[in-house]
């Protein structure tokens, strides 16, 4: 295998565990210079960023300009930051099309509030297509990533991993609570906020109190069947 291909796992984890990075766009209004924001993303069916940016920001009037764009990603920056993982997304942003309801509706799973952006501003769906990626596993650890290595189909994507993370919320929150204590050390109290965001063939998303942790699979999945067992077995090793 590639070294595109062999670091291309790492890189995507990066991606879900964190959730919001470094947005970097051409300036329309300083020509020649680059500018950065921070901004949230989701995910679509084949594993590209997803975000909701409204007509009056910044980066939105320069994507319209110029759809070249790097979305920079890193690990808590707690400690050596140069130590830590991170990639750089570099590709094109695209508007969602019209009829991307299932892409739109799993961006407001993970970020419930955004629906009320629509009311207040004029905001839109986009979603980046990545070139190549730039990925930093730590000191020595360094990869670039071809963009079609970088992408994965999510199986479940839609229909289906709905139905499975409304089964995890409504009917096995007793086993998000210990695997959240168990893989990740964190302890939740009754009240605090705990579910599942999404699931994809590599692990699944959940949002714990204020933090978002990733769940990563020791293999890939692609039935129902796999993920169900999945989780059967990551119960029973976490009790």
């Amino acid at each position: 295998m590639s070294n595109s291909s062999t670091a291309a796992p790492e890189s995507r984890v990066l991606l879900h565990q964190v959730g919001s990075g470094i947005f970097s766009t051409h300036s329309s209004k300083w020509e020649g210079y680059p500018i950065g924001s921070v901004i949230p993303y989701s995910t679509d069916q084949r594993g590209r960023p997803v975000v909701l940016i409204s007509t009056i920001a910044e980066h939105t009037k320069n994507i319209k300009n110029n759809p070249k764009v790097a979305l920079t990603v890193q690990e808590s920056p707690s400690g050596n930051v140069q130590a830590k993982g991170r990639i750089s997304i570099l590709g094109e942003m695209h508007s969602l099309a019209p009829d991307a309801e299932e892409c739109r509706q799993r961006y407001y799973r993970y970020f419930p509030t955004s629906k009320d952006y629509h009311e207040a501003h004029d905001f839109h769906f986009y979603y980046l297509s990545p070139l190549t990626v730039r990925y930093i596993g730590g000191f020595g650890k360094i990869h670039w990533v071809e963009g079609s290595d970088f992408e994965l189909e999510n199986p479940f994507f839609g229909a289906e991993e709905r139905r499975i993370v409304d089964h995890m919320n409504e009917d096995h929150r007793h086993n998000l609570r210990s695997y959240c204590r168990h893989y990740k050390k964190v302890s939740l109290s009754e009240g605090q906020e705990l579910s599942m965001l999404g699931l994809d063939s590599e692990g699944f998303d959940v949002m714990a109190g204020e933090q978002r942790l990733r769940f990563s699979f020791p293999h890939r999945i692609t039935t129902a069947q796999e993920a169900r067992q999945m989780m059967v077995d990551m119960a029973k090793a976490a009790k």
